[in-house]
């Protein structure tokens, strides 16, 4: 039985996002697929591949795709829509809240993308889709900036013990993936750059009031 979803975000994200401009397939002319999402963090997956959150304007090959708008404490939203060459299709996707608290003990996943000079790939990828234990859209808890030890937005990936799959991916391309194994009370820092862990005591993951991230069922 899947757990309920839930996101913990001790600061909400403020201000609007700014629409961008992502290419996903060049295919003869392409139409375009302009996305707006509430809430505003939201992630959007074309054909199981990761775009990113927030608005989105989305190149496409002419013909259907299949569009998933993911957040954790939400559920999903799955549709398919057409594209016609030059053509710009307005999608507008809300989200309904889902899911309750979940009981500790629990521990923490902080995700780093390391050294400014030896993170290559990982430049640029702060919105790279963070799957928990499974490679498909069903899996997404996050993307990658949220799960930093930002103390100014102060995000984190709470998971109950043991040892979990993380997949960081984006446009198809798995950026990072590997078993991170997490003990009660603990908080486990995985650097992107390296591939390396390093645990932590983390006292709160007994306390009451927090939150656990599961996958939706």
């Amino acid at each position: 039985m899947s757990v309920p979803p839930i996101k913990k975000v001790c600061l909400a994200i403020a201000g609007a996002l700014a629409w961008s401009s992502v290419t996903f397939a060049q295919d003869g002319k392409p139409g375009k697929l302009k996305m707006s999402v509430t809430p505003k963090q939201a992630y959007t997956f074309v054909d199981g591949q990761a775009i990113g959150h927030g608005n989105q304007i989305v190149k496409l090959g002419v013909g259907s795709h299949h569009i998933i708008v993911a957040n954790y404490g939400y559920k999903f939203a799955e549709q398919d829509v057409s594209i016609d060459s030059a053509q710009t299709l307005p999608l507008s996707i809300k989200l309904e809240p889902v899911g309750e608290p979940v009981p500790g003990p629990r521990g923490r996943i902080q995700i780093e993308r390391g050294n400014p000079i030896e993170v290559g790939k990982f430049h640029g990828a702060t919105d790279a889709a963070v799957l928990l234990n499974g490679k498909k859209p069903a899996y997404f808890v996050g993307h990658e900036d949220e799960f930093d030890h930002d103390i100014i937005w102060h995000q984190e990936l709470i998971v109950p013990p043991g040892t979990h799959q993380l997949t960081v991916t984006r446009f198809g391309h798995e950026l990072w993936s590997g078993p991170v194994t997490v003990g009660a009370d603990q908080r486990v820092i995985v650097t992107l750059s390296s591939g390396k862990q390093k645990v932590k005591p983390w006292p709160r993951g007994s306390k009451a009031g927090v939150t656990l991230q599961g996958r939706r069922g």
